[in-house]
């Protein structure tokens, strides 16, 4: 099975790993590097807006001219582009860049090929080949190539085989653009593709993958049908990685950690480079608190090309719980330069400086998020920072503004707790260190211990946040929270122990460090 591969003048160009070859070797873009090139490759030759980047490459509704014009100016660096006389990308006042050079498909890649988690939506679609990159996927898209010629030559890129076919590439990549909308779009094309091909198991792999995306990002609740839907394509074809990626995906959106860990690692043993499963598994390792295994699959999604949005700052987080504070200030930088107006990144960083009790780098690295995106992890950590300084009237206003990410604050503002409370938090650790921090706040001190008990049993190992906690900290000051500390420390001194006889893995970090953003 091939890769798709495209010609850009004297460039050859693999989007399925970023990397652009030509006579003299080859050069490996990053992820939001490749991203850009991915999205000026859709809509070329017509410019692409800067609010349009922000959506399909950075995934988010915000992004600054200075954000965008560093990337483009990377990429150009990449293809050996002057922007005087430019061959590759031109700026086009008042509209955006497009994407200029002569550029045609060099090779297919089968239908149901896995695509990676660093691909975007526009991406799906190449796998179609060039004419299938939009016509097929998107009604109010389309491309005006500069070499029919070329595409009349190769019949087989004129259209999907199948009505089945263009319907379940459409819901791909509406599925992959993460927002309600598209989503939900999404779902509904694959249901109805699934009238016309009930037992096709890539339908079933696609419903899975978009039922699971709903349900964690959209508050959505068929996971149970996303489930079966996986493993029914995997009972059908058990040798496919995507259908046991979405297995693992449909059993993380559940909360059973441990089950998709276990299907994630047999879509890996399928395929070692499934950039989806090894960012997807390193995350769900470092919430079990299995930190050195979740660097080293970090470590290599980020050396096959396949590290994701947000790899850089999971690894500058692993680094800083194993004491490697150095490496993890250079990776959290990395993250920043990579997406610097990218609000989870933001909030992830926020986050880690209330730990260090940088409250002042907290408050900067917040008011960078723009003021559409001040909800969910970035409302629910200023209401955290609000209720620390004493103001509770302003962190209520915080905590209702973050929407379902802020529900277990609530609770322990109002020192209330619904009925059954025990039965619905889940195996997720930081679902029980919120419910002990509920306990707390109704002066249960030996409840909220119990739950943080069992956290760090789930895999919990930020004894920073523990005590940064406003709710927790009479909690942490007890004489009997020292061994719930002594248990956090000696996971992390294994650990750490691990990482530093592995000189192979940490030449790697610094390896990684080295390559260009």
């Amino acid at each position: 099975m091939s890769d798709p591969v495209i010609r850009l003048n004297g460039w050859t160009y693999a989007p399925d790993t970023g990397r652009l070859s030509d006579a003299d070797g080859t050069h490996q873009l990053s992820g939001l590097t490749a991203r850009v090139l991915d999205v000026l490759i859709v809509h070329a030759p017509e410019p692409v807006s800067l609010d349009a980047f922000a959506e399909k490459a950075w995934k988010q509704s915000h992004l600054s001219e200075d954000t965008l014009a560093q990337r483009i100016a990377l990429l150009r660096k990449a293809l050996g582009d002057d922007p005087r006389a430019p061959s590759y990308i031109r700026t086009v006042r008042g509209e955006g860049y497009a994407l200029i050079a002569d550029m045609s498909p060099l090779e297919m890649v089968q239908a149901d090929a896995p695509i990676a988690a660093r691909m975007p939506w526009e991406l799906a679609v190449l796998a179609g080949g060039l004419v299938v990159l939009i016509a097929a996927l998107t009604a109010n898209m389309a491309l005006r190539s500069e070499r029919p010629s070329d595409l009349a030559a190769a019949p087989s890129l004129q259209q999907p085989s199948s009505a089945t076919d263009s319907l379940l590439t459409r819901a791909r990549a509406l599925t992959a653009l993460q927002d309600r909308d598209g989503v939900q779009r999404g779902i509904r094309l694959l249901e109805d593709a699934r009238l016309r091909a009930p037992d096709d198991p890539r339908l079933m792999t696609a419903l899975a993958v978009a039922l699971s995306t709903e349900a964690t990002k959209h508050g959505g609740q068929r996971m149970e049908e996303a489930e079966a839907l996986a493993r029914n394509a995997i009972d059908r074809t058990p040798e496919s990685p995507a259908a046991w990626r979405a297995l693992g995906y449909a059993l993380d959106a559940q909360d059973r950690i441990d089950e998709a860990l276990e299907a994630y690692g047999q879509s890996l043993a399928l395929d070692p480079d499934d950039g989806g499963a090894l960012s997807s598994a390193a995350y769900l390792l470092s919430i079990r608190g299995r930190l050195y295994e979740a660097l080293t699959l970090d470590v290599q999604a980020l050396q096959k090309g396949r590290g994701g949005l947000f790899t850089e700052l999971q690894i500058a987080r692993v680094l800083h719980l194993l004491g490697e504070d150095q490496r993890a200030t250079a990776f959290a930088a990395r993250a920043r330069l990579l997406n610097p107006d990218n609000p989870v990144v933001l909030a992830g960083l926020a986050q880690s400086a209330i730990a260090r009790g940088d409250v002042s780098g907290a408050t900067t690295l917040l008011n960078a998020v723009h003021e559409r995106e001040q909800r969910g992890q970035v409302a629910r950590l200023r209401g955290r920072m609000a209720l620390a300084s004493g103001d509770r009237a302003q962190a209520a206003v915080w905590f209702e503004r973050a929407g379902e990410r802020g529900r277990f604050e609530r609770f322990a503002l109002d020192a209330t707790e619904p009925d059954g409370f025990d039965l619905v938090i889940g195996d997720w650790p930081e679902s029980h260190v919120r419910a002990a921090e509920i306990a707390a706040s109704r002066g249960d001190y030996e409840l909220a211990l119990t739950r943080l008990s069992t956290a760090i049993r789930l895999g919990w190992r930020d004894e920073a946040l523990l005590d940064a906690s406003p709710f927790l900290q009479e909690v942490m000051a007890l004489e009997a929270a020292s061994p719930l500390r002594a248990r956090i420390q000696q996971h992390i001194a294994a650990q750490a122990d691990r990482l530093n006889r592995d000189e192979s893995l940490t030449e790697a970090l610094d390896a990684v460090l080295d390559v260009q953003p």
